[in-house]
């Protein structure tokens, strides 16, 4: 359903209420976030997207297709201002990366469809016919096209020279991220980052070499600003089921 004028209204008086965004050092900003859900992680990495905050601060009172086009743009299914918490007026994100395209024939008459296909994607078709004849049989052809497609994954990136990446996500390493993104909107520069993040290790280390061990760190979160968070949306449950205290964490 739409969100109406008076509630676009509502929603934009209710997130100036909301406690500013965390500077990075205040660590009781951060409590809870072993229990966040990929889904969640993907939103607080969106809207710590600095392209992203300015086009929403740009349309604030933009017209619904202005603000449509941004949903489009950062990979939502509808808008939401980067100032909305996870769960707040707009409702909880939702990203086109886990968004299924499916077309199917119900009717008996024989159809056709005009698929235009870009690169990197595969097409497969399934016969639902067959569970009327053993319920197994839809089974049967998803291990099918699950080996379908890893076969086609092998050799498009051999033809790529591209190897597939496989993360170990885990909360802590999302929250440092977090963390060193806030900082840097605070204006930290990168030695004073790596202070506040590790202040022991860093005690006796140049402003150097301090900026050249967060650098690496530094542009994975922000790669996960511009890019990394739709792949996040795509997994169910959270990252890391091991419960570790605040101070491990961060």
């Amino acid at each position: 359903m739409p969100i109406t004028e008076n509630e676009e209204n509502n929603s934009t008086d209710d997130m100036k209420k909301k406690l500013p965004r965390p500077n990075g050092k205040d660590i009781n900003r951060y409590k809870g976030m072993e229990k966040w859900s990929y889904r969640k992680w993907a939103w607080e990495f969106l809207r710590r997207n600095n392209d992203f905050i300015l086009a929403c601060k740009k349309c604030e009172v933009g017209t619904d297709d202005e603000k449509q086009a941004i949903a489009n743009q950062f990979g939502l299914l509808r808008f939401k201002d980067y100032r909305d918490p996870y769960t707040g007026s707009y409702g909880k994100p939702k990203f086109t990366s886990d968004l299924l395209t499916s077309w199917s024939n119900q009717n008996g008459d024989r159809s056709s469809k005009s698929i235009e296909l870009e690169q990197g994607m595969v097409l497969v078709r399934f016969d639902l016919n067959a569970s009327f004849i053993d319920t197994q049989s839809l089974d049967k052809q998803l291990q099918l096209a699950k080996g379908r497609l890893k076969k086609r994954l092998k050799e498009y990136s051999e033809k790529l020279n591209k190897k597939t990446v496989t993360h170990h996500h885990s909360f802590k390493t999302f929250g440092i991220y977090i963390r060193l993104l806030d900082l840097l909107a605070n204006r930290k520069t990168y030695a004073e980052c790596a202070r506040d993040i590790e202040p022991i290790k860093s005690a006796d280390k140049t402003k150097e070499e301090l900026s050249e061990n967060i650098k690496q760190r530094i542009k994975k979160a922000r790669e996960y600003t511009t890019h990394g968070y739709r792949f996040l949306a795509l997994h169910p449950g959270k990252p890391g089921e091991k419960v570790i205290t605040l101070g491990e964490i961060l």
